[in-house]
C-alpha cells in the first residue's frame, strides 16, 4: 500500500529569486568565480548573452525539494542534464512528480518563472532507513518482526 507522506504524488521546492548578491556567496562558498556569473561585458559577448546563474546552484533545489519532507526522503540516484541558462535575476523552482512507485523513482525539474526548464531528469529517492517505497518498507518492516518472533 502506498504511503502518500513517504512517496507523495508531487513535491514542490522552495522558490529562489537568484541576484547578484546569491551568484556571488554561492561563487565563494563554491570557489566557482567564471566569468559568465560575474562579468555582464564578458557575458555578455556569449552565446547566453548575459550573467548567467549557476548550474549547480540550480541543482540545489532539486536536492532541497527531496529533502524538505517530514521525515526526508533520500538521493539514491540521479540523471539530469542541464537544458537551457538562467539569466540572473531569474525566478527558479523545482519539481518532482512521481513516476514509478515501486523504484521510488520521480521526474525533476527546475524551471524559470517563464517556464523553461533548466534542469530535466529522474531521481530515485528513498525513505530513511533505505526503503525505496512504501511496499518495500513495508517488507523490512514485516521482515524484523518475523525476525524476532524466531528468535
Amino acid at each position: 500500500m502506498k504511503d502518500p507522506l513517504q512517496f507523495p504524488e508531487s513535491i514542490t521546492g522552495v522558490e529562489l529569486e537568484v541576484g547578484a548578491d546569491q551568484i556571488e556567496a554561492y561563487g565563494k562558498l563554491t570557489a566557482d568565480f567564471n566569468l559568465l556569473h560575474f562579468d555582464e561585458d564578458f557575458a555578455a559577448k556569449t552565446p547566453f548573452g548575459g550573467t548567467i546563474v549557476h548550474g549547480t546552484l540550480a541543482l540545489n533545489l532539486l536536492l532541497n525539494a527531496s529533502t524538505s519532507l517530514n521525515p526526508p526522503l533520500e538521493v539514491k540516484t540521479l540523471d539530469v542534464r542541464f537544458t537551457a541558462p538562467c539569466p540572473r535575476g531569474e525566478k527558479l523552482s523545482a519539481r518532482l512528480v512521481l513516476k514509478d512507485l515501486n523504484r521510488g523513482q520521480y521526474d525533476v525539474w527546475v524551471e524559470r518563472s517563464d517556464g523553461v526548464r533548466v534542469i530535466e531528469g529522474t531521481a530515485e529517492l528513498s525513505t530513511p532507513d533505505g526503503a525505496t517505497s512504501a511496499t518495500s518498507k513495508q517488507k523490512k518492516v514485516e521482515d524484523k518482526a518475523k525476525g524476532a518472533m524466531n528468535r
